[in-house]
């Protein structure tokens, strides 16, 4: 995403305005672009102050809203616009430094990713060439995505907002120019209130759509394109000064208050700051400290610095495969910030203006280099192979393959089972472990449809879509309506519990009814009521109730660690990784583990913990086969690893639930 002028140092307004004359360059614009970049890189950084710093996307949306609207506005009132201009004077300002990070991302993701996380990236690399990453990261976003900070050129999705931008903007400002000037102002706000209506609108049905789609943002550049007319109303430095402060007061207050989580269309807020800035220019009284050389400067090299902090951050995190601490995040600001002066007098600047002549040799480079990135990137993307890692355990390698259900027992597909599995995706990890464990004991089980990011908890839900909201409160009820049909003797819960109260995801709990989320304190306090109450519930009904705990959500997957290339040199993935958010982990083993202790035998808690984790570090593995297909899911073999060593103390309590029992299985 971001914006960067097309003008250089001086920025062209329509010859009719007041003064008569066009606006010099000004350099509160790139004060503008300073706190939009740093927003940007320190909530990247991790820096908990900057939680809503990704509103820097959206506040160069609008400065290049404004600078690109007057520009073109100001040529074709001139009479000397030209659309291979335009497009050429574009793509010098973006492609050079845009290729040549891409070309050295290629580079490094060689020598630093696992074998599925680089061609992950190769595939990224052809849609940034083709100025649609943000169309293939709308693709591959969702909850089994890989985490984005294994995605080292995720940032240019807003780039290709950015291009596609271009492409359709000039088409419509000259239309409306040569048939309806006059009304341009008027037709520029009623394509940024209908973008912002779709957005809206669309939000509850596919939130990434809202984030990554170039028609979702188009009202944020309409914004700042309507300021171009607004700037030819007289000046009132009482009026222009009140404005610019309030524009400061809410970008800096959705900076600090806004979270990952915040809905899309919210952004409007730091949309209308930055559009107030630019209208009301420089605080007089604030002009000295607000145009200060080296705020100007960073402002000058953003574009630079937003290429190159993503790929720093994430390519560090990899290779330090470990929590990084605070003074390792003010070094990743501090090296983007380096990274990017090379980057922008060497290349950016380099190749910004050329002659006219030279146009044709341009496009013609700049199109072989794009040509050159997707065929690479199609190569290497076809012959790179994950790495599969041995199986180790020949008890394990004997099941793991093994249907979950034979002979009658297991987890089979019945009616009337004395044992039911309940829950998302982790009763989905889970399931070949537990489905072992019951035909050891010679015991129908079944196992009822999960729903993913929806564990069976009375009244709340992991938030997300109301669409899938729904979907999670209507399989509520299909879950209880199907227990009281098949009555069950035990009812195993299975569930990500921590993702409604971690940091690390983006969803909070919310209320079925109503649909209200939750903050994290409050999240803790209701989940642990509900938590009693759906126990409760079930309890009350006669059944034996067994909780599933979690293993813990480690901070990186295992094919980082498993496949990563030897350069820099490797780690002993059987013992090492480190847990997010060990705190609220914690807090759930806590709430669970009270829970067993009131119902002792009406209640078991499986506490997967100790068998994965030391301290703060956990095992990936065995030392030969992986426990993990993400940072929180089982495997198959990772499950029944468990089941093997630590489900002793479950299969007893199931014993005792289900003594005196006497079926035959159903073939």
């Amino acid at each position: 995403m971001i914006t960067f002028e097309v003008v250089g140092r001086k920025m062209l307004v329509h010859k009719a305005c007041p003064e008569d004359e066009r606006l010099k360059y000004r350099a509160d614009i790139d004060v503008l672009r300073t706190i939009a970049v740093l927003g940007v890189v320190f909530f990247h950084a991790g820096f908990h102050i900057a939680f809503g710093g990704y509103v820097g996307v959206d506040m160069f949306f609008v400065i290049s809203g404004y600078l690109i609207t007057g520009k073109i506005e100001d040529e074709v009132g001139r009479g000397v616009f030209s659309f291979s201009t335009f497009y050429v004077n574009r793509a010098r300002r973006l492609f050079p430094a845009l290729f040549a990070t891409v070309l050295l991302t290629f580079l490094l993701s060689f020598l630093l990713l696992a074998s599925d996380h680089f061609k992950q990236f190769a595939q990224s690399a052809i849609w940034t060439a083709l100025s649609a990453s943000n169309i293939y990261f709308w693709t591959d976003s969702g909850y089994w995505a890989a985490d984005n900070h294994l995605k080292p050129l995720l940032h240019t999705w807003s780039l290709s907002v950015e291009e596609q931008f271009y492409l359709a903007w000039p088409l419509g400002l000259l239309f409306l120019a040569r048939f309806g000037p006059k009304y341009a102002p008027m037709a520029l706000g009623v394509i940024g209130v209908l973008s912002l209506i779709a957005g809206v609108a669309y939000y509850s049905i596919d939130q990434e759509a809202v984030f990554f789609l170039t028609p979702f943002r188009v009202f944020e550049f309409a914004i700042g394109g309507l300021i171009v007319w607004l700037k030819r109303a007289s000046k009132h430095h009482i009026r222009d000064n009140a404005l610019s402060i309030l524009g400061l007061c809410l970008v800096v207050t959705s900076m600090i208050t806004f979270r990952p989580h915040t809905p899309t269309p919210l952004v409007i807020i730091p949309c209308v700051g930055t559009a107030c800035m630019i209208y009301g220019g420089v605080v007089a009284s604030l002009e000295r400290a607000w145009n200060n050389p080296l705020a100007v400067y960073i402002g000058r090299i953003s574009y630079s610095v937003y290429l190159v902090h993503w790929p720093v951050i994430v390519y560090y995190e990899y290779w330090r495969f470990n929590q990084i601490e605070p003074s390792e995040r003010v070094g990743l600001v501090i090296a983007s910030l380096l990274l990017a002066i090379p980057l922008h007098h060497l290349v950016e600047q380099r190749y910004r203006r050329g002659r006219a002549d030279s146009r044709l040799n341009f496009a013609v480079a700049w199109g072989s280099l794009s040509a050159l990135i997707v065929v690479t990137g199609l190569a290497l993307s076809a012959m790179v192979k994950p790495a599969i890692q041995p199986l180790s355990d020949p008890w394990i390698i004997e099941r793991v393959s093994r249907p979950l259900c034979e002979g009658g027992f297991g987890l089979c597909a019945v009616d009337h089972a004395d044992v039911v599995l309940i829950g998302d995706s982790h009763a989905s990890h889970y399931a070949p472990a537990v489905a072992e464990t019951l035909k050891q004991s010679r015991v129908r089980g079944s196992f009822y449809p999960p729903m993913p990011s929806c564990p069976l908890l009375r009244d709340i839900h992991p938030n997300d879509v109301p669409v899938k909201a729904a979907e999670c409160t209507r399989a509520k009820q299909e879950w209880l309506a199907r227990l009281a049909q098949d009555q069950p003797r035990v009812v195993i819960l299975a569930g990500l519990w921590e993702v409604g109260m971690a940091r690390g995801f983006g969803r909070r709990y919310a209320f079925d009814v109503g649909q209200r989320e939750l903050n994290l304190a409050e999240a803790r306090s209701v989940w642990a009521e509900k938590m009693r109450e759906t126990v409760d519930l079930l309890v009350e009904n006669d059944r034996k109730v067994i909780l599933m705990g979690n293993g813990p959500l480690v901070a990186n997957p295992p094919s980082a660690c498993f496949n990563r290339p030897a350069f820099l040199g490797r780690f002993d993935c059987s013992k090492m990784n480190v847990i997010v958010d060990p705190e609220i982990h914690a807090f759930t083993r806590g709430v669970l583990k009270r829970i067993e202790s009131n119902e002792p035998t009406r209640v078991f808690f499986f506490d997967a913990w100790p068998y994965f984790c030391n301290g703060d570090l956990c095992a990936l593995s065995d030392g030969g086969q992986t426990f993990y297909k993400d940072q929180h899911h089982l495997t198959p073999y990772g499950a029944l690893w468990l089941q093997h060593h630590a489900f002793a103390g479950l299969s007893q309590f199931l014993a005792i639930a289900l003594q005196n029992l006497a079926r035959s299985p159903v073939n």
